[in-house]
């Protein structure tokens, strides 16, 4: 059964950071998910000629949550 034998293989090689990920509860799940966004705009970009843009976009996508929601001004009364 080779892929039992893969399996225990990269358990094996993998072990130390696997126990460590359980013993303290860190990950690197948030750096992933700004590589996601990164990657996301980037393929949404639709070729941005200034470098700068593409920046500009980037960290608004990545601080979307740190930024304060600014109340609507149009308020509705229904």
């Amino acid at each position: 059964m080779p892929e039992v034998t893969a399996l225990a293989r990269t358990v094996e090689t993998w072990q130390n950071p696997i126990v460590r990920a359980i013993e303290t509860g860190l990950s690197n799940a948030r750096s992933e998910g700004y590589n996601r966004i990164v990657k996301h705009v980037g393929r949404i970009a639709f070729g941005f000629r200034n470098p700068d843009n593409q920046r500009r976009r980037v960290r608004w996508a990545c601080t979307r949550r740190s930024r304060r929601s600014t109340p609507s001004r149009h308020q509705c009364h229904c």
